[in-house]
């Protein structure tokens, strides 16, 4: 949502910037009064901080995700290249995080592992409490410590199936934070 929010702000700011330039050279009277002179500088001043704002608030959001891809792209590239589990210290872990701003979802919504042990390494930056528990079947089969400004995670011994991953604060999971984790054959 901060991504959509800084193109609408920034594509407001450019629009209208475009707009009064090509108004300003046309009238040799623009902008008429100190009226509309100093509207026009409030609405350009609440454009460029609204930018600024959701640019700096996405800014956050890309930065924990550029942190937990290494992590994840390592096990993936090692699972691919036909790795044994044992050679990879024998646990999977997966990187979970969700934004900074408390929005109750988990990115990425989506996982995939190797069967065997795997670990969700949960980060949550915001103040807002959450945590992540994971579901086989419709029975809650572990979860971590809920946290805020911190991580916690979960450490399991999983067979091959499709599992849920989920916030057990009350109300956190029936707006949305959930996802799904996809655990394939154990690799040889």
């Amino acid at each position: 949502m901060n991504y959509e929010l800084f193109l609408i702000f920034g594509g407001l700011l450019v629009v209208s910037a475009l707009a009064i330039s090509f108004v300003g050279v046309k009238s040799e009277r623009f902008p008429g009064s100190r009226g509309v002179l100093l509207g026009l500088c409030t609405f350009f001043f609440a454009l460029v901080i609204g930018t600024a704002a959701f640019g700096w608030l996405h800014a956050e959001d890309e930065q924990h995700h550029r942190e937990d891809e290494p992590i994840a792209e390592e096990s993936a590239a090692k699972q691919e290249a036909g790795v044994p589990m044992s050679d990879m210290g024998a646990t999977t872990v997966l990187a979970l995080t969700s934004p900074a701003s408390g929005a109750l979802v988990y990115s990425p919504e989506g996982l995939k592992a190797a069967a065997g042990e795997v670990e969700i390494v949960y980060d949550n930056p915001s103040v807002v409490p959450h945590n992540v528990a994971l579901e086989f079947e419709g029975k809650e089969i572990g979860k971590s410590e809920v946290v805020t400004n911190s991580e916690s995670s979960l450490k399991l011994d999983l067979d091959p199936g499709e599992y849920v991953f989920y916030c057990t604060v009350p109300g956190h999971r029936q707006a949305g934070m959930e996802g799904n984790l996809l655990v394939t054959g154990r690799v040889n």
